[in-house]
């Protein structure tokens, strides 16, 4: 059971993983800060493969880390898209206040809530992390 569970975590994880770079990549999501979300993917993609291979704690905590960055950076996304949409209504409505630049912030043209991506890849790869440490764990038992 344990050992379907990791392979379906792992595969939601980099399917939604592609999905999302190549959905970055398509919207020209590549200048400057922009690129702290692809950065961290291919991170991720390398903590893969080097997990894959040396198969230790170290590989797991690594990608366990990056996984933490996920989380944090697609919580400071959706501040970053709502302040751009907020700036950006404020220049073209300058006596734009309460609900009303509220209103227009969220519906900006930055969707707010896309960086939230960052945060499901995050906690789905936690998970798979967890589930694989867990079955490490067995394994190790059952060899003794």
């Amino acid at each position: 059971m344990e050992r379907r569970l990791r392979i379906l975590l792992l595969a939601l994880f980099l399917f939604t993983l592609l999905g999302a770079a190549t959905e970055l990549l398509l919207t020209s999501h590549t200048e400057g800060w922009q690129l702290v979300p692809l950065s961290f993917m291919m991170l991720s993609v390398v903590a893969l493969g080097w997990f894959a291979i040396v198969r230790n704690k170290t590989g797991l905590k690594l990608f366990q880390g990056i996984m933490v960055c996920f989380i944090i950076s697609g919580a400071v996304g959706v501040l970053l898209h709502f302040n751009s949409n907020e700036e950006f209504a404020l220049e073209v409505y300058p006596g734009l206040a309460g609900l009303d630049l509220l209103w227009k912030s969220v519906k900006g043209a930055a969707p707010i809530l896309a960086p939230g991506i960052m945060v499901q890849l995050g906690v789905l790869g936690l998970g798979f992390a967890y589930v694989e440490n867990r079955y490490q764990r067995s394994e190790y038992r059952r060899e003794k």
